[in-house]
């Protein structure tokens, strides 16, 4: 097969990665009482389960005790569930078979259920890797080929999305002739940092949860019980208050320093896990809003390139479309009408990438014409 380009998206043990000679760098092996070390991943069906768990019910249920650290997650949010438990210390992983991964799902459970086994297989937790170049030549990594994550958090999928969005649309422009082969360059520059920073968010989620350690006495009936129970219950809500509630993480992440982004001296908000401030501030994601039709602005913007329209104007615009239209850029203006927006986004003139994200901001579209080509990649 021939190609101009190809994109390694074939998983940790990437075949492409192997033959580019890219290793991965970072953490690997970290052991912890969960997600830490080898774990056994069971895919079961049963219909009577959510009928048979004594609790409320939930996406998610989580066993915490001194015998097996487990965590039960619905499929279909009726008869399909994943369960992935911690195996212990010089247990033997080559022996687990279909009524062995039976056994091990009704210890976590405390109770017998009918069920049936559709797959079970082991599988490593306890790793931090990014790949040490996500591109060589013509060729390019995304997804767990690019970055491997313990999967605390959800990060792995999300960081691969937008590995995916952000080639995607660059590859497009080099493809249509709008942009130089350089622009892919950025590729690289743009995501890689944004993997090393979300592999170290999961791994502070992954310490959090598997760093505690169930003692022995946590399920006894006395006052030693009791105040191991209290001091779980303590641990554990804060933790998944830590690992779930994260808008920081997914809506926070910014591109600072790439070269297709046009700072303007502003600093953007903390980078924080729990809390995500919405900026303008040029290399983030824009600040959402509803349209006074229901609309969400982001269903507003063109499918590539958006110059928001802010404010009472006027704006000088035809200079920018103009200069767009002479690059071959698909450019389009959009004017939203919610006057608030001008606050928000702190400026009158918003350029957007295709991936939805502030590639400039300023007041005058004069200002913007010198930069359209190195937005583009040139």
């Amino acid at each position: 097969m021939r190609a101009q380009f190809l994109v390694g998206a074939d998983g940790p043990r990437s075949l492409v990665r192997t033959h580019l000679g890219i290793g991965y760098a970072g953490a690997s092996d970290i052991k912890r009482d969960f997600m830490g070390g080898l774990m056994l991943a069971v895919y079961l069906r049963s219909p009577q389960m959510y009928a048979r768990i004594p609790h409320d019910r939930a996406w998610m249920y989580v066993t915490v005790n001194a015998q097996r650290r487990a965590l039960l997650v619905a499929v279909d949010g009726q008869q399909d569930f994943a369960l992935h438990a911690a195996l212990q210390e010089g247990e033997d992983s080559e022996g687990i078979d279909e009524s062995a991964a039976r056994q091990l799902v009704i210890q976590v459970l405390g109770f017998d259920v009918e069920m049936e086994i559709l797959s079970h297989q082991t599988w490593m937790a306890g790793h931090a890797l990014v790949a040490e170049r996500f591109s060589k030549g013509r060729v390019f990594l995304m997804g767990d080929a690019a970055h491997l994550f313990t999967p605390t958090g959800g990060l792995g999928y999300n960081t691969a999305v937008e590995d995916a969005v952000n080639l995607g649309w660059k590859l497009a422009s080099v493809g249509k002739s709008i942009s130089p082969l350089a622009l892919l360059d950025s590729y690289e520059a743009e995501r890689r940092p944004l993997a090393v920073r979300n592999t170290s968010y999961a791994r502070q989620f992954a310490d959090s949860v598997g760093l505690f350690v169930a003692r022995e006495a946590l399920e006894d009936d006395g006052p030693q019980g009791q105040a191991l129970r209290q001091e779980a219950s303590d641990v554990l809500n804060a933790h998944v208050r830590l690992e779930f509630n994260i808008p920081g993480v997914t809506f926070g992440g910014r591109y600072e320093g790439s070269p297709l982004i046009i700072s303007d001296g502003t600093s953007p908000p903390p980078d924080t896990a729990n809390d995500y401030q919405p900026s303008a501030c040029p290399g983030g994601r824009p600040p959402h809003a509803w349209l006074p039709d229901g609309r969400s602005l982001f269903d507003a913007f063109h499918r590539e390139w958006t110059l928001l329209l802010l404010g009472q104007g006027p704006w000088d615009a035809s200079v920018v479309m103009e200069e767009a239209q002479a690059l071959g850029m698909d450019l389009s203006l959009v004017q939203p009408d919610l006057p608030e927006l001008q606050a928000l986004y702190q400026a009158s003139m918003v350029l957007i990438r295709p991936d939805h994200i502030v590639a400039w901001r300023g007041k005058h579209g004069a200002d913007l014409v010198p930069f359209l080509p190195q937005v583009l990649g040139h």
